[in-house]
């Protein structure tokens, strides 16, 4: 998504620059995209412990060094369709959203080297040692705390990081009076309005959420979108909505940044991206159950940053909520943007030279 972003931009702002984007899990052999995109999923879905033991792990300068030397041509035996994917379009510069693709570009064989820089991009609100990948030519990074970071690790390399932000559709940097859109979309302008989303990849159990939330004798507006997950959206759509409660279910949505907009708060789980989302278009939070990894660490962005509040069960959520109908009101403070994530990363590399861009994952 955040690769997405910027290729949008590049259309926006750079027409004449050439971009493409690919997806690496569909350019890796099939059994090791199983065993690496699969098992994350699995153990984000059901296992979330062993996947916070995983992340710590992904975050220790001696175990990843050890683990990618002994996996090195493991990996680059199962990438030989990625490598010549990149070589056949002969990008000037290639930007990577995880360290998986830059660590087989940078460790590709050398009839697969390519000539192109190698950016780094991170697109959750932390940082692993495994992002720290020798031979990366740049690091665009979503805080000044991700930069300290990096320099506090590799002070070699402090010239080359930019604070970016982190990309996601420029539609969510149009200004848009909040009153239209609700009129656009049918949605009541004197109730307060909830948006509540699953996961991106559709996981999260929204539907008890939801369950909990209906119990609320306050008038309000409440949205759901289930993230293309049809059971999910069938669960929600067999629950029984009181009166006092204007309720709509959607599958998708092309139009979320007109849904953030018009919403007094967004309840989600903590992703990089969406929290992104949120921030820019300066809506409130309520983080649900955040994982440990990535999650927890973007949830503690959010409270260090005044942009939400974090929940650790719907009953956490159901509080939050009809504390915000009682008093109007939740605890936020906006944030100051340096520009469009996506602009500012494509306005640096070109700086460098570059006029065709390639991005993976």
């Amino acid at each position: 998504m955040a690769a997405r972003a910027i290729e949008k931009s590049a259309k926006l702002k750079y027409p004449q620059v050439v971009f493409k984007h690919i997806d690496l899990a569909e350019y890796i052999t099939y059994p090791f995209k199983k065993t690496v995109v699969s098992s994350y999923e699995i153990m984000v879905k059901r296992i979330p412990k062993l996947w916070g033991f995983c992340y710590e792990f992904l975050d220790s300068d001696k175990l990843v060094g050890k683990f990618n030397k002994l996996t090195k041509y493991l990996k680059s035996a199962n990438a030989p369709r990625f490598y010549n994917e990149i070589n056949e379009f002969q990008p000037d510069s290639i930007v990577c959203t995880h360290f998986l693709a830059a660590e087989l570009i940078l460790n590709s064989p050398k009839k697969y080297k390519p000539k192109a820089s190698v950016s780094v991009l991170i697109t959750d609100y932390d940082l692993l040692a495994s992002n720290l990948i020798d031979g990366v030519s740049h690091f665009f990074v979503p805080t000044e705390k991700i930069k300290w970071k990096i320099i506090n690790r590799k002070k070699q390399i402090a010239e080359n990081i930019t604070v970016s932000g982190i990309p996601i559709d420029p539609r969510f940097y149009e200004k848009k009076d909040k009153n239209e859109i609700r009129k656009k979309h049918g949605i009541a302008l004197d109730k307060p309005l909830f948006l509540i989303l699953s996961g991106g990849m559709g996981f999260g159990k929204i539907d008890r959420t939801i369950q909990n939330l209906l119990e609320i004798k306050f008038a309000f507006s409440l949205i759901s979108i289930a993230c293309n997950n049809p059971a999910l959206k069938k669960k929600i759509d067999d629950l029984k909505i009181p009166e006092n409660i204007f309720f709509k279910s959607l599958d998708w949505t092309d139009e979320m940044p007109d849904f953030i907009k018009m919403a007094d708060i967004v309840i989600c789980k903590p992703g990089g991206l969406t929290t992104t989302e949120c921030l820019v278009c300066q809506t409130p939070m309520i983080t649900i159950d955040p994982i440990p990894g990535q999650e927890e660490a973007n949830a503690h962005f959010i409270l260090e940053n005044q942009l939400g509040k974090i929940a650790t069960s719907d009953e956490e959520v159901k509080f939050y909520v009809e504390d915000y109908l009682k008093n109007k009101k939740i605890e936020y403070r906006p944030q100051e943007l340096k520009g469009v994530a996506g602009e500012i990363i494509l306005d640096k590399l070109i700086n460098f030279g570059s006029t065709s861009f390639y991005s993976a994952p």
